[in-house]
Order: structure tokens, then C-alpha cells, then sequence
């Protein structure tokens, strides 16, 4: 490949300018730019070398026409005023590639302006006549940053600078540097860069890079050898036993070896080479600071040499290693007062960012792709053009002449790529302290965003310790943190993060992180974040999965339960919840078993399967009493006392709730305290004491607002809302307060996911255009629609005293509007819903739960619309039950 070289005498006055002007190439740097480029100085003379790759314009030009010719000349005119640098314009020096120009700088002022190139290259040859191929147009063979700018580096650039600046300087302890980082974080640029600025303070570089599993001999033979090139006299003068001693093993000095054969490449090196080796560094050649890259590459042997010569030479070294866990070579090195070590991080999202700008060359990328881009890319520049390249390759970029322009809204990540992806995570997690390594841990392990505060209680740490093992995760570039939580940037690190971490240890960490996710869950929950609340259940019952004997995961599996339920999908809390009861049962674990039967009586009362949930709650509060948890007899006895309410039984439920009440309300947890408040309220409303139970509604929500469950508060003021409706009557300010109110609960009721607090909204709103005073046709038709929606919505999730009363209230606005037919539609929709019910409640209890009001309310809409009541058959299955027109009228 050619070079172009600009030459010329230098005055000491001009070197400080010179010097930065060299070096700001590398800041700067444009596609226009040469591959390569040095730049040096000695004996009052500046020289500046430069790598041009592509077909010289020279070549080309003859055979282009006219017209080509013409458009080449827009190109370079066009791309030129996107450069304000000084270029070289002649027809040598200018090559072409695919997709693009190199136009060689010159360091000072141009020597041709662009009128000159163009008056010059029009008395070159006549036109030829090939109009194409035009090399400008066609897209890059590949995707290259090298003639781009040094991103996200300047405080790295900033140190080198003034390492490499103080070489000279008489009181200069630090000779050797090590550059350490994971591959492709850009070591051979910032190399490049420390040469630069080497050869800027008139230094001799020498760079060697590594080649793969190399050993010491051939190392030293190869560098020897591209050393003393040219040389060999006046090294042969200098060292003449030296030379002599390597006469063997440097090809160079094989005539010195009497014609002896030469040694193997792989044949360990004597101490008398290796002694020879530095007597020729330190006297035969002229000083130099050496650069040897991808230490990591070779062997042992090599590593053992380099050591050696680096600390025995007194010379300065710049050695850089991709793999920062290289012990034979950085081991020895730790503690030396000469060496330098400088390790470079992941760069941040703003620099990959400018670097996605500057391989696509083109127009911005969308938004949603480049942000797949960035976080793809693991904070690695290397990987993220490799991901581009692949893009380009598959044709998802395609070139548009002006730049690479995506075809596709992401960038898959191709299995090309997984090794080298997993080989830079593990590197990285090699590199963590043991603080940094158990938050990584710990992420595995939950799987899911986790805040701050739940993975400080995972790990037992806050503060400063936890502060600064989270930094060292997130600048290794393992983990994000976005608005307070932290999650892991890859899910190949789950795995990763996990090997070679011990069975107790392993066991330790994943029950801390239960305890967190519990913890992050109830949060959720009580804020209203329902959806999140319910994944960092499922991540908690998962992170315990294969424990055979732990009370945490039947804890994980009961809040999992109940943030279904409050969700709206019974049928999954149940599954939870018979779990879990299997589970304990196995185990023997009474207290588990105890606030499991607790749970499926209340889930059960809800729903209105009353016998199934006097049963549990028995078995509940028998359990409760046997541990001696009066706390748990309390709550036990109080759904005991709302179930045996539903059921009619009046005398026995007021007895229960007294019995409740006797253990006092200080003794019960935030949530069991509200919990009883509406559980009280209930017997109010069954007793028709509406404005007792809105106060205690009311109550229930200032307990759970002062604890902090803002779900909960929400669901006891729609209570307390439907308690003061139903005794409304006529008073018109009451009304308008209601309604304020419902409004007010309206957004928080949608916003949360949860079916069952929308549900309650949907009632709440029916029942106020209920009893409107001075109803308009209007608001009967919404109050329909209204009772219809609450309707659908209890069949879905199985209320069935709802399903009744929204049949029975609807039936009735439409037999007051006439509609005889829609009111029995709405009626015999019900059936199936009361024949569920009428199953589920006990031979023994079934008169009493007909006097229920609600019910009398159902059977007199039936008969109301001509349709005779007839009380089903309790079968285990649940037949069809279809009503038949009655014969008189009621």
C-alpha cells in the first residue's frame, strides 16, 4: 500500500504548533483521512507519513468520460467543504474506495486549491470512454471507524498525553504503562494515539503486535529482526558478542553463526540471548519507547520475556492487554515503582451514540433503533460496529450514497457474535470485587428490575458499600439503572453470573433475594402498581422453585395468590393458593397451613362459595388458636362473621364479630387493621345500617392511608361511596357530593389494572344513577348500560351476589321502560350464576340465605317479570338451569 510523505525543515518555534497540530488528527479525524498516519521530527527536519489505501485517482482518470469525470469532481468539491482541513489535491495522493474518497492532509497550508486540481487534471489525458464503475457510489465493503474521531476517551487521552509528554523529562519514575480493557473498548487507538504523541516529543516508537499463542523466541527473533533492519553494522559494532550469541536465532546476523543452522522458533531462549537481547535494546540501537500490543495473545514464555526486558532495560514500555486477568504477566508487574496501570470502562451510552453516527454516516437512525443498538452493544464500541457490519451484510442497512440507511426497526443479535459476547461478559464479571460480584448475583437470580433499596436489603448493605459495589456493576457495563432500578444488561449474564458459585451460597443469596422481592411486591401493591407487584411475585415463587423444604416460597405463593385476586383472575389465586395448601400440608408447616385456610375462606367469601368458606375459615381459626396467634383468630373470626353474614345466619354472625373485636386493633398488622374496619362495615350494610358502614368504610381507608396502601384506601372510599348511596334518598347535595367523589376515584380505578377496583367503580356509578332524584330517560338508559357492564364484568370474575343484583336492578329499570322480554334476557342470564351460588351454601343454611335482601330483591325481579322462581337441584355439576314462564301472574 502506498504512502504519501511530507518533508520539510522545521524551526524550534514551529514544533509546539506542529506537535498539536499532529495530534488533533486523531480528535478530528474524517472519512477523507488516510488509514494510517505518523508524524516525527530530527535534526531540524518534520516529516508526516500517511497510508493510502483504494486506486489512485491517477489510474482512474484516463479512462473515465467526460461525463464521469464531471461527477466525480462534484463529489470532491461537495465532500471537501465538509472538511475544513488542509488536503492534499493530487492526482497520486487522491485514492478511491467504495463509498468514498482519501484525500490525504497536509500539515500546513494546502498546496493546491481545489480551482488549481481542477484546472490541472483538465489538461491531463482526453476522456476515456468508461462511465462507470463510479467507486464513490458504491457502498463500503464494511463498516469502519478507524478514519472516525476517538469517542468518550478524553480523560484517558488527557493522562496519556502527559505520561507520554514527561518521557524526557529528568525526574520521570514511570516507564511503564499497561493498558488494560476488555477487547474492542479501543486499546490499539488509544496505543496508536500514545505513539502519536511519542513520536510529537521526537521520539523513535517501535510497535509490535502479538500474534496469537506466540512464544518468547519468536517474538524476539521477529522484533530483533524489524529493530536492527538497516542497522546491522553499527549494532553488529556496538554488541559484536551480542550479535554473535543471536546469530542463530536473528536472521540478520546469520552470517555471524559460521553457518550454523538456525534454532527453532519454539526452542526456549538461553539466559544468554535474553542478556544479549538487552545488551542490543539499551547500547546497539538508537533509544525508543516500544509498543507491544494484545500482550495477552502469546504464551508464558513470552510474557516471562517481555517482564524482563521492560524492567531490566530502564526503557519505556506501553504494553496493552484485553484480558485484565492475566496473572503471569500482570502479577509480577503489581507494586513496581515504574509501572503505570491504566484501565479503560465500557463508554456510556452518549459516546456509542456519536459512534452509530459516525459508521452509518448517513441521515440519524430512528430512535427506537438506535436505543436497541446501545444496549446491545454492552457499552463496547468493537461490538457495536460488529453488530452493524452484520446488519449491513444480512440487509437490514442498505447504502443510499449519502450513508447506511436502516431497513428494519431493530438490529438482531447474530449467533456470529454470541462467543465473543459471552467472552466479554465473563471477562467483565472476572474483574468484579466480591461486593460488586454478589449484586451481579443477586440480579441473576431475581431476573427483573430491582430498586435499590430491595437489593440493599438482598445483600444486607446501604450506603456508601452498597453505592460503590452498584457503581462498579454499572461501569463494568453489567447492569443499568434507570429511575431507581437496577437490572442486568444481557440475560446471557444470568447464567454466567451464577457459574462457579457455591450450593449454600448460591442457596443464601437467592433466599435474601426472596425477601427483597417480597418486600419490592408489597410496595407495588400498596401503591397501586399492581402489575409490578404481581411480577415480583412471580419472580419470588420462582427464585425458590427448587427448594424442597421453604416456608419462604409458601410466603412467595400466598402474596402471589392475593395480588391475583386483587388483580381480578381468581382462578389463578386459587391454583396459588391449592398449591401452596398441598405443599404445607406435606410439610407440616402449621402456620403456613394456618394463613393459607385463612385465605381460601376469604377468597372464597368474596366470591360467595360460602360452605367451601366457612370451612377454611374454621380450619383457619381451630389452626390459629392451636398456635396461640390470637391475632390470627381475629381476622379468622371476623370473614367467619361477614361469610355467616351472607349467609343469614344474623345472631351468629354478630356473635363472631364480637369475639373478633375482643383482641385489639393495636395488635393487628397495617393491612389486617383496614381489613377489619371493612369487614365490620359489611355487617353494617348486611344489617342495613348504611351510614354506620360508610363511617367505617371510611375509617378502613384512613388505616390503610396511614400505612401507606394506597390500593386499598382507594377500595374503602368506592365502599364507603356505595354505603352512602344506598341511603341517599332525596338529598341533592349529598348527590353532588357523590358524585365529586366517584369522579375523583375514577382515574385511579382505570389506572391501576386491577379488575376488581374497576368493578367496584362500575358499581358505585350504577348505584348513583339508581336513585337519582328525578331520573330523566336519559339517565335510566345510562343507569342500564351501567348495570349491564357491572353485569359482564362480575360473570368474568365469578361475583355471583353481584351477577344477581345487577340482573335484578337491571331487570327492573327495563320493566319500568316496558321491555318485558329484555328484563327476563338479563334474569335468565343469572340463573347459571345462582345456581352456582345456591350449591355452594349448605342444606343447613339455605332458608336463611333466601331471607338474605338481595336475594328477596332477585326473586321478586323474576316473578316481577313473569317468570316463575324455581329453586335448582344442588349437584356437584353445575347443570343448565333455564327458568320457564309462570303460568299465573304474581
Amino acid at each position: 500500500m502506498p504512502w504519501l510523505v511530507q518533508h520539510w525543515p522545521v524551526r524550534p518555534a514551529e514544533l509546539d504548533a506542529l506537535r498539536e497540530t499532529s495530534l488533533q488528527r486523531f480528535m478530528d479525524a474524517e472519512p477523507l483521512d488516510a488509514t494510517n498516519s505518523r508524524f516525527g521530527f530530527d535534526e531540524g527536519q518534520a516529516w508526516f507519513a500517511q497510508e493510502l489505501p483504494g486506486t489512485p485517482l491517477e489510474e482512474l482518470w484516463p479512462r473515465w468520460t467526460e461525463r464521469c469525470r464531471s461527477a466525480f469532481l462534484e463529489y470532491l468539491e461537495k465532500t471537501l467543504g465538509l472538511s475544513p482541513q488542509p488536503r492534499a489535491l493530487w492526482p497520486q495522493a487522491i485514492h478511491l474506495r467504495p463509498g468514498g474518497l482519501v484525500v490525504p492532509r497536509v500539515l500546513g497550508t494546502a498546496p493546491v486549491s481545489l480551482d488549481q486540481f481542477r484546472r490541472e487534471m483538465s489538461k491531463l489525458s482526453p476522456p476515456g470512454t468508461e462511465d462507470g464503475p463510479r467507486p464513490w457510489e458504491a457502498p463500503p465493503e464494511r463498516l469502519v471507524a478507524s478514519r472516525r474521531p476517538i469517542r468518550g476517551r478524553a480523560r484517558e487521552l488527557t493522562y496519556l498525553k502527559s505520561l507520554m509528554m514527561g518521557i524526557n523529562a529528568p525526574l520521570h519514575p514511570e516507564r511503564l504503562f499497561v493498558l488494560m480493557g476488555e477487547e474492542g473498548l479501543g486499546q490499539k487507538t488509544l496505543a496508536d494515539w500514545a505513539m502519536a504523541a511519542t513520536e510529537a516529543e521526537g521520539l523513535w516508537a517501535a510497535s509490535f503486535d502479538v500474534k496469537p499463542g506466540e512464544g518468547a523466541g519468536a517474538f524476539l527473533a521477529r522484533s530483533l529482526e524489524t529493530l536492527i533492519q538497516g542497522s546491522e553494522a553499527d549494532v553488529y559494532a556496538r554488541c559484536p558478542r551480542a550479535s554473535r550469541i543471536l546469530a542463530r536465532r536473528v536472521a540478520s546476523f546469520a552470517l555471524l553463526g559460521g553457518g550454523a543452522r538456525t534454532v527453532p522458533a519454539e526452542k526456549p531462549l538461553s539466559e544468554e540471548e535474553i542478556q544479549s537481547a538487552l545488551e542490543i535494546l539499551i547500547q546497539g540501537l538508537k533509544p525508543r519507547v516500544f509498543f507491544v500490543q494484545r500482550v495477552d495473545w502469546g504464551d508464558e514464555s513470552l510474557h516471562r520475556l517481555l517482564i524482563r526486558l521492560a524492567t531490566e532495560s530502564d526503557l519505556t514500555w506501553f504494553f496493552t492487554v484485553e484480558q485484565p486477568a492475566l496473572r503471569s504477566f500482570l502479577d509480577p508487574l503489581k507494586g513496581h515503582p515504574a509501572v503505570v496501570f491504566m484501565t479503560l470502562n465500557a463508554l456510556e451510552e452518549v459516546d456509542l451514540d456519536q459512534i452509530v453516527d459516525d459508521l452509518l454516516e448517513g441521515p440519524r437512525v430512528p430512535e427506537l433503533l438506535r436505543q436497541h443498538l446501545l444496549k446491545a452493544s454492552l457499552g463496547n464500541p468493537s461490538l457495536l460496529e460488529d453488530l452493524l457490519d452484520q446488519a449491513r451484510r444480512e440487509g437490514a442497512l442498505t447504502w443510499s450514497g449519502k450513508g447506511w440507511i436502516p431497513t428494519r426497526p431493530s438490529v438482531e443479535r447474530p449467533a456470529t457474535l454470541e462467543k465473543k459476547i459471552v467472552r466479554l461478559l465473563a471477562g467483565r464479571l472476572q474483574r468484579l470485587s466480591a461486593s460488586e460480584l454478589a449484586v451481579a448475583r443477586v440480579l441473576a437470580l431475581v431476573g427483573l428490575p430491582l430498586g435499590t433499596r430491595a437489593l440493599g436489603q438482598a445483600l444486607g448493605i446501604g450506603g456508601d458499600p452498597l453505592d460503590h459495589a452498584l457503581q462498579g456493576v454499572v461501569e463494568a457495563g453489567l447492569a443499568r439503572q434507570e429511575g431507581g432500578r437496577v437490572t442486568l444488561v444481557d440475560p446471557s449474564l444470568r447464567e454466567l453470573t451464577m457459574a462457579g458459585c457455591s450450593t449454600p451460597e448460591s442457596r443464601r443469596l437467592a433466599r435474601s433475594a426472596l425477601n427483597a422481592l417480597l418486600e419490592m411486591g408489597r410496595i407495588h401493591m400498596a401503591r397501586g402498581r399492581l402489575q409490578q407487584g404481581l411480577t415480583s411475585f412471580r419472580s419470588a415463587v420462582g427464585l425458590v422453585a427448587g427448594e424442597r423444604d421453604s416456608k419462604e416460597r409458601l410466603e412467595a405463593r400466598l402474596e402471589l395468590a392475593r395480588a391475583h385476586f386483587v388483580m381480578g383472575y381468581p382462578d389463578a389465586a386459587q391454583e396459588a393458593l391449592s398449591e401452596a395448601l398441598r405443599e404445607a400440608e406435606a410439610l407440616g408447616h402449621r402456620a403456613s397451613l394456618a394463613q393459607l385456610h385463612l385465605n381460601v375462606g376469604l377468597f372464597r367469601s368474596i366470591e360467595q362459595s360460602l360452605g367451601e368458606s366457612l370451612r377454611h375459615l374454621e380450619l383457619a381459626s381451630s389452626a390459629f388458636k392451636a398456635l396461640g396467634d390470637e391475632a390470627g383468630q381475629s381476622m379468622a373470626r371476623a370473614w367467619k362473621a361477614r361469610t355467616l353474614g351472607l349467609l343469614g345466619r344474623e345472631t351468629e354472625a354478630d356473635f363472631e364479630m364480637e369475639r373478633a373485636l375482643t383482641f385489639p386493633a393495636t395488635g393487628l398488622g397495617d393491612l389486617d387493621r383496614g381489613e377489619r374496619w371493612l369487614l365490620k362495615s359489611e355487617r353494617s350494610a348486611q344489617r342495613h345500617q348504611f351510614d354506620q358502614a360508610a363511617r367505617e368504610c371510611l375509617e378502613s381507608a384512613a388505616s390503610f392511608k396511614g400505612s401507606g396502601h394506597v390500593w386499598y384506601e382507594r377500595f374503602a372510599r368506592l365502599r364507603a361511596l356505595q354505603a352512602k348511596t344506598a341511603g341517599l334518598g332525596e338529598a341533592p347535595f349529598a348527590m353532588e357530593e357523590a358524585w365529586m367523589e366517584l369522579e375523583a376515584l375514577k382515574a385511579f380505578s382505570e389506572g391501576t389494572g386491577s379488575r376488581w377496583l374497576e368493578m367496584e367503580w362500575r358499581r358505585a356509578h350504577a348505584l348513583l344513577l339508581s336513585v337519582a332524584p328525578h331520573p330523566t330517560e336519559a339517565m335510566a338508559a345510562e343507569a342500564l348500560v351501567a348495570w349491564s357492564d357491572v353485569q359482564t364484568v362480575a360473570q368474568q370474575w365469578k361475583f355471583l351476589g353481584l351477577v344477581l343484583e345487577a340482573s335484578a336492578r337491571s331487570s327492573m329499570l327495563l320493566m319500568a321502560q316496558g321491555e318485558k322480554l329484555g328484563a327476563r334476557a338479563r334474569l335468565q342470564d343469572a340463573f347459571g350464576a345462582f345456581q352456582t351460588l345456591w350449591s355452594g351454601v349448605p342444606e343447613a343454611y339455605g332458608d336463611t340465605f333466601l331471607e338474605r335482601p338481595d336475594m328477596r330483591r332477585f326473586r321478586a325481579a323474576v316473578e316481577g317479570a313473569g317468570l316463575r322462581f324455581v329453586l335448582p337441584e344442588r349437584l356437584p355439576a353445575l347443570p343448565e338451569w333455564t327458568p320457564v314462564p309462570r303460568k299465573t301472574a304474581p
